[in-house]
């Protein structure tokens, strides 16, 4: 290890919160200069496993490491994916965050590794960092993630939801196919039967994603409808949905759909 990045080591160990954001800024004005390591990477994720919900004063510091990465660019990839297979609940959004803010390079890596990788734990986190990456070639990975809307692990079923959705959010309704669109509305709609109440959750505020984007035509909306109304025992047949997180969602979208119906 180098002796600039020993020193920003020690230094990033320190409890005083100013004292690390003067490293920080140190590794920041480094990597705006060009120099770049495995080793610097390292020092700059260590601080992702701070426990920002218990000591939430540190949360500034860590987004800020996550930044530096991210100016780091596509040469810091392979290290970072290797470091995100020992990262724990509380890193791991951070490694996504810096997956998100090195951008689009990071597609084709992250769905490969993703691809490779027999750890449900390890599947939840790489599809989760795909959601943070905002840009329309993100498309790209649909028919990657939507096998994961299936898997055995409740997480990675979750995380496919949830990221599809914010793919939604970064296209166009001319970026896709209308096949593609329909493909992915059928498997969200079967996600809404999920024993789990957190993916029926995610199944419906992902589908709601594709209407507010324009991306359903009516006959669509209509069946959505039905299912918002069902799970809300307002069809006149069903019992209401017994989770309360889900009916949420449902009034909600509810709202959503009267909207958009109006139109």
């Amino acid at each position: 290890m180098e002796k600039k990045v020993l020193e920003l080591k020690e230094e990033l160990r320190s409890r005083d919160l100013k004292a690390v954001k003067s490293a920080l800024k140190k590794a920041e004005k480094l990597v705006a200069g060009g120099f770049y390591s495995d080793d610097l990477i390292e020092v700059l994720t260590s601080l992702f496993f701070k426990d920002v919900y218990e000591y939430p004063e540190w949360r500034e510091n860590v987004e800020y490491s996550a930044e530096i990465i991210g100016k780091a660019g596509k040469k810091s990839i392979p290290k970072l994916l290797n470091l995100s297979e020992s990262s724990d609940a509380k890193a791991a959004f951070y490694f996504a965050l810096s997956i998100g803010k090195i951008g689009i390079d990071c597609l084709d890596p992250v769905i490969q590794k993703l691809l490779k990788t027999e750890s449900g734990y390890l599947k939840a986190v790489l599809i989760f960092a795909l959601g943070k990456i905002k840009d329309k070639q993100m498309k790209r990975a649909i028919p990657d993630i939507l096998p994961y809307l299936n898997d055995t692990d409740a997480e990675v079923r979750d995380s496919a939801a949830r990221t599809l959705g914010k793919i939604f959010e970064v296209i166009k309704p001319n970026d896709i196919s209308e096949k593609e669109t329909v493909l992915v509305f059928e498997k969200l709609m079967e996600l809404i039967k999920d024993q789990s109440p957190k993916i029926r959750t995610k199944a419906l505020h992902s589908i709601g994603k594709l209407l507010k984007g324009g991306f359903l035509p009516n006959s669509q909306v209509a069946r959505f409808e039905g299912v918002v109304l069902k799970i809300l025992g307002k069809d006149g047949i069903s019992n209401w949905d017994d989770a309360y997180i889900v009916r949420r969602e449902a009034e909600e979208l509810l709202l959503t759909i009267k909207e958009y119906l109006k139109k």
